[in-house]
C-alpha cells in the first residue's frame, strides 16, 4: 500500500512540477517581453559565467546613473539556475531593489511590475 501511494503522490508532484514550469515560463515571456521595450530591442539569450542569462539595463537602478557610458552598461541580468528557474542580480547595486545579492524570478517580479506579480501568485495559488 505504502508503494502505491508513493507512486500516487509521485505522479502528482511531477503534474504540478511541469504546470509550475510552464506558469514559470509564461511569465519570463511576459517579462523579457517587458524589458525588451525598456531596451528598445528583444533581449538575446546568452551566456554568463557558464549559464544561460538575459542581459539588461537595470530597470531598479539605471536612472541613478549620470554618465552616458554608465547608462548604457547591462549591469542586470536573469540568470538561469535549472529548468525554469531564473534568479535576477544587478553588478551596479544603486538602488535598494539591487542591493543584497541575487533575488528570485518570483521576487524580481514583485519588485518590476507588483500588478503582474499578483496575477503571477494568483494562477500558482491554483495549483
Amino acid at each position: 500500500m505504502s508503494s502505491k501511494y508513493d507512486l500516487t503522490n509521485a505522479g502528482i508532484d511531477n503534474k504540478i512540477s511541469v504546470i509550475m514550469g510552464t506558469i514559470n515560463q509564461k511569465y519570463l515571456e511576459i517579462v523579457l517581453a517587458y524589458l525588451s521595450v525598456l531596451e528598445e530591442k528583444e533581449l538575446q539569450l546568452t551566456q554568463f559565467n557558464g549559464k544561460d542569462a538575459y542581459l539588461f539595463h537595470c530597470p531598479h537602478c539605471t536612472k541613478y546613473v549620470h554618465s552616458i557610458k554608465g547608462k548604457q552598461r547591462k549591469t542586470a541580468k536573469l540568470i538561469r539556475t535549472g529548468g525554469n528557474s531564473w534568479v535576477f542580480s544587478c553588478s551596479r547595486g544603486y538602488s535598494i531593489e539591487c542591493r543584497g545579492g541575487a533575488k528570485s524570478f518570483h521576487n524580481f517580479l514583485a519588485m518590476l511590475n507588483p500588478d503582474l506579480f499578483s496575477r503571477y501568485r494568483k494562477e500558482l495559488a491554483t495549483l
